[in-house]
């Protein structure tokens, strides 16, 4: 599947945005359409190699994703292993860019999954469903963040 993208500005510093982002563990908060729960595997700080396991929405996948690119406050970059979902798989690769602007921090997220099998052949419904869907996710990230959500983890 083609890369696709949205970016939001959230009224928030730079990096409060970016450590949002970074522990995903709010995941299914924010994008309950596609998880069930998210959860990291060990408590050390977040950094490269920082896993989380995961639930979906729908097929009730259970898989692991993690950090293989982290440079606070600015990228994250994540990757997950193939992931049977009946017809096909899916294999995740995605991330976000962190920048100060006007206004507070824009996020720009992005994701780049891999579809195999039958699967392969939905592609391009499943990237126009997931533009759409990914522009609803970052809003309900921006007001969490916004609403108090960093406060509320700490």
């Amino acid at each position: 599947m083609k890369r696709y993208q949205r970016e939001i500005v959230v009224d928030r510093d730079v990096a409060e945005v970016f450590d949002f982002f970074a522990d995903m563990s709010r995941l299914g908060e924010w994008a309950p359409e596609d998880f069930v729960s998210v959860r990291r595997l060990d408590r050390q700080p977040i950094a490269i190699g920082t896993r989380f396991s995961y639930v979906t929405r729908g097929a009730r996948v259970e898989s692991t994703f993690g950090w293989t690119q982290l440079d606070r406050p600015n990228t994250l970059v994540f990757t997950g292993p193939p992931v049977d979902v009946g017809p096909g798989w899916v294999e995740g690769l995605g991330g976000y860019s962190f920048e100060r602007t006007t206004g507070g921090t824009t996020v720009r997220a992005w994701f780049e999954p891999t579809l195999g099998g039958l699967l392969a052949l939905m592609s391009p419904f499943a990237r126009l469903r997931n533009i759409r869907l990914l522009g609803r996710q970052l809003a309900r990230a921006k007001a969490l963040i916004e609403g108090g959500a960093l406060a509320a983890t700490a």
